[in-house]
């Protein structure tokens, strides 16, 4: 199995780590390190893809960056999995989707 996501991840991840009050500034690099070493493989969006998301985005009402990872599955023919139940909702007949929560621990 091979994880894919866009490229806009780190940016989305590391964003979510520096808004957090609860995160030390040194537990904060601790993490963003950790994050660039356990990344999925990342890609840049193909314009069919950029055209689609923003397309979508507007459609489902979600926005661009989330539309992005639905996009980038779809083009892929890969199953989505995220933590967000409006991704998962927006999905639905687009993408084959599944939440987070509901997958079982990964075997090495």
């Amino acid at each position: 199995m091979e994880l894919v996501a866009p490229t806009l991840l780190h940016f989305e991840v590391a964003n979510s780590i520096w808004k957090n009050p609860n995160v030390s500034a040194r537990k904060a690099l601790s993490l963003v390190r950790l994050l660039v070493r356990l990344a999925p493989k990342l890609v840049d969006l193909r314009e069919e893809e950029a055209e689609q998301a923003m397309f979508l985005g507007r459609r489902k009402k979600l926005t661009y960056y989330d539309a992005a990872y639905l996009a980038l599955a779809k083009s892929l023919s890969a199953p989505f999995i995220t933590a967000d139940q409006e991704q998962v909702d927006a999905a639905k007949g687009y993408v084959d989707c599944s939440h987070l929560s509901s997958i079982g621990r990964l075997r090495a």
